[in-house]
């Protein structure tokens, strides 16, 4: 499949439902605002993606007043996968309340969904299997997630990790003055 067909796939297949559910499209990403809590799917291309005619998709998920790495407060939401303390790939994400913990993936490699349309004859195959676990996991993390939560988790599971400082001063910050 070539990159323009892919696209016109893309739009259907995956932006149309997830702007039918409450996401609004910023280009190739995808952003649902729910009080402080900001999800995002995060569509983005590696060095080699044209060559290899692919590519990547990220869920993440953070809350408004964080900022940046520069420790800076961001208008709208941060274009950097580094200032979101929630990365996970779709197609193995699975949220339950009582098993979900904060996963440091600050430094290094990340985990990401790589769609090779390329290679794919049905695109629809691979696209809506994504979309259903944002629809049920992604949106029931974003729900779950508050701030005192994600805060208590990367208090306990964190790697004491520079931006992982930031954002427990500024949930501090947000828990005593903000609530």
């Amino acid at each position: 499949m070539k990159a323009i067909q892919f696209n016109l796939c893309f739009d259907a297949y995956f932006a149309a439902p997830l702007i039918g559910v409450g996401f609004v499209r910023d280009k190739n990403n995808f952003v649902l605002e729910d009080g402080q809590t900001q999800l995002v799917i995060k569509r983005w291309h590696g060095k080699f993606s044209n060559a290899c005619q692919c590519t990547n998709l990220s869920l993440l998920l953070r809350h408004k007043f964080l900022r940046n790495l520069e420790k800076e407060q961001v208008s709208g939401y941060p274009k950097l996968i580094s200032d979101y303390p929630v990365k996970e790939k779709i197609s193995v994400f699975r949220f339950s309340r009582f098993s979900w913990r904060y996963r440091p993936q600050n430094l290094g490699i990340r985990e990401y969904d790589e769609v090779e349309y390329g290679r794919a004859d049905d695109i629809k195959n691979i696209l809506f299997p994504l979309v259903n676990k944002i629809k049920k996991d992604g949106l029931e993390l974003s729900r779950y997630l508050k701030p005192e939560v994600l805060y208590r988790q990367i208090k306990k599971n964190g790697e004491n990790a520079y931006c992982e400082n930031i954002w427990l001063e500024d949930y501090e910050f947000y828990l005593s003055n903000c609530k």
